[in-house]
């Protein structure tokens, strides 16, 4: 049992009435308060596949509470969330709108031509986070272009040297001191060595006005899957682009 903050959980009550046609006056009040939620180790299933969440399930009043972002971005929706409108948008990824596109390539292939993508490595500095036994390096930013959604794809190299179950996602994101909120999330097992990547997409840059990226400041949060209390926040490091 743990306490936690009602303005915490408005995403995951957002999700509930997603998935289960809560009415919205479930989550039209804005306020602060202490709830009682119950953590069960909830595990979440999309197509049979169990999914990783940046954010542990819990129940509430007998109804279970996910993270929207994780759960959307597993079925290729898209999550945007405007602060002030208090909105949550989810839309179909250009990754699923060219799955579809391929689906017809498929049934027509003498009336469609497939798009192939232009991949250039961009050189960066590799910062190094080095927090309570978690490391992370930035190897290298891959720019995809060449179909309708381009995208920059940074590719992380990450070690966890302790005995703790460790999953690792994304605190905050700047690009050219612009807040973007892109969605990572990656396991990390005691002793294990693993590399992955965060996408950008360049729609995304574009919403704010990003032609080419400069910079980049970003960090972690690292939460413990097994102790929730001894979760952190990696410090902030600087990405700069160099050509």
């Amino acid at each position: 049992m743990k306490m936690q903050r009602v303005k915490d959980v408005v995403l995951g009550a957002m999700v509930a009435t997603l998935l289960i046609g809560a009415a919205p006056s479930a989550f039209a009040k804005v306020a602060d308060a202490m709830i009682s939620v119950n953590y069960n180790n909830i595990k979440v299933l999309v197509d049979g596949k169990e999914i990783k969440t940046d954010k542990e399930p819990f129940t509430y009043e007998g109804t279970t509470y996910l993270p929207v972002r994780a759960v959307a971005e597993a079925v290729g929706k898209e999550v945007k969330w405007d602060s002030v409108a208090k909105t949550v948008t989810l839309t179909s990824t250009g990754e699923v709108q060219q799955k579809e596109a391929t689906k017809e390539v498929v049934k027509e292939p003498s009336t469609t031509t497939t798009a192939t993508e232009d991949n250039s490595t961009v050189r960066i500095n590799k910062e190094i986070i080095d927090e309570n036994g978690v490391k992370i390096r930035c190897i290298d930013m891959v720019k995809k272009t060449g179909n309708s959604n381009g995208s920059y794809v940074l590719n992380f190299k990450l070690k966890n040297n302790t005995s703790m179950n460790y999953g690792v996602s994304l605190n905050k994101i700047y690009v050219n001191d612009k807040l973007l909120e892109p969605f990572y999330y990656t396991n990390l097992v005691p002793t294990a060595e693993v590399t992955d990547d965060l996408r950008i997409y360049q729609k995304d840059l574009d919403s704010v006005g990003i032609t080419e990226i400069k910079e980049i400041r970003l960090s972690f949060h690292v939460y413990n899957s097994d102790a929730y209390s001894e979760s952190f926040d990696t410090k902030e490091v600087t990405i700069k682009i160099t050509k």
